[in-house]
């Protein structure tokens, strides 16, 4: 069997790997998978059955900057564990495929390991299929000063190093050109995939823990360290519609949220009846199907539940850049959410936006909107690329 190895790494949130995870997830009916994966763990996050996974030292990024997770060792000693570690996993495995999660188009901070990673692939002597994996909506800072220069920078680095790239988007819904200029420059193969969307979970909540006396609303803020604002505003707005709706709130602060701001969640809804705050949940899916309205954010995988599930949705883009605001708005478009603004979080404000989403019922069934079959298409995808790469047929990295 053929060998692939898959680079992922959270740098704030969870969606990268939830969205690797299920790629993998169809890769490994046809390959041997090995996971690299550099981010913070997730306790209860299910991998895949029968995926080797190797662990790096652990970074995130926390005001641009990237931090060591767990103390002892310094940034210099763990991006030179890091590299030194990566190369060597690599040697390993021997793989005939190598998918990079998102660089060049983001990580550029992890330039200093993924770079050698690509020359050595380049320099193995023996085809290797490289592809780029890419959420639908890239370069969403909100500055635009240096856009030129990372442009020429990410075109250098999928010519010199990347022979696919897969933008896991419907180009109906969003193109890679409409922050990326320079699409045309670049060499690489581009394949939009559709959006990858998880499968459903097969009964892994039990029929107890869904059912309940009242109708369900599920809060979400993905990772957790995003979406506090909208926390600090909902929870006040509890109040008044815990006497307004008959329904049990289940919110969920994300596995990442600091341990002193969810403490702070926890007291301020003590005393509440209808309000249960959990920390996580891998089954995210099978509530959303269950729940009258979902409150959330709008990052990729939150969105695609959203879609899947037909459940009705307010939606909050966080504002930490444009990302999420792009993909809300062309959502809401769409019909799948409705966008909540700031100014809709006071209270009495965003109580009434609750009881007027409830009001109207769940939305529908969910797919259908778009192109959806995204984790399927790419591994399929790259079955055939890697085939045509060991028979010769594509070109070599370029240099």
């Amino acid at each position: 069997m053929k060998r692939v190895l898959y680079y992922c790494q959270n740098l704030l949130g969870l969606g990268h790997l939830v969205r690797s995870s299920e790629i993998i997830r169809h890769l490994a009916g046809v390959f041997e998978v090995c996971l690299v994966f550099g981010g913070e763990r997730v306790a209860g996050f299910e991998l895949p059955a029968g995926v080797r996974v190797e662990y790096l030292p652990a970074l995130r990024r926390e005001r641009g900057e990237l931090i060591v997770i767990g103390g002892g060792r310094s940034l210099g000693e763990v991006k030179t564990e890091r590299e030194r570690r990566l190369l060597a996993i690599y040697h390993e495995v021997a793989p005939d495929g190598v998918i990079i999660e998102g660089f060049p188009f983001s990580k550029r901070a992890l330039a200093f390991e993924l770079v050698p990673l690509l020359e050595a692939v380049c320099g193995a002597g023996r085809p290797v299929h490289v592809a780029t994996s890419l959420r639908d909506v890239v370069l969403a800072g909100k500055g635009e000063g240096k856009r030129g220069r990372r442009e020429g920078e990410i075109v250098g680095r999928m010519n010199r190093f990347v022979d696919t790239l897969y933008v896991h988007s419907d180009e109906r819904v969003l193109r890679l050109d409409e922050r990326f200029s320079r699409l045309g420059d670049i060499r690489s193969e581009v394949v939009y995939t559709g959006y990858v969307v998880a499968e459903d979970g097969g009964g892994g909540l039990s029929g107890v823990e869904l059912a309940g006396p009242r109708p369900l609303v599920v809060v979400s803020v993905g990772g957790g360290r995003l979406g506090h604002d909208l926390l600090d505003g909902l929870v006040p707005a509890l109040g008044i519609l815990g006497e307004r709706v008959p329904h049990v709130f289940r919110i969920f602060s994300g596995p990442l949220m600091p341990a002193g701001k969810y403490g702070e969640l926890c007291r301020r809804t003590e005393g509440m009846p209808h309000v249960v705050v959990r920390r996580y949940t891998p089954h995210l899916g099978d509530y959303l199907r269950r729940a009258e309205l979902s409150i959330n954010l709008c990052g990729y995988n939150t969105a695609m539940e959203v879609m899947k599930s037909g459940v009705r949705s307010l939606a909050f883009p966080s504002d930490k850049d444009l990302e999420q605001r792009i993909r809300a708005e062309r959502f809401e478009a769409l019909g799948i959410l409705s966008v909540l603004e700031a100014g809709e979080l006071l209270p009495e404000r965003l109580a009434e936006r609750v009881c007027g989403a409830l009001a109207q019922g769940r939305r529908g069934s969910g797919g259908g909107v778009f192109a959806a079959d995204g984790a399927r298409a790419t591994a399929e995808h790259f079955r055939a690329a890697v085939a045509r790469k060991l028979e010769g047929l594509a070109a070599p990295c370029f240099f």
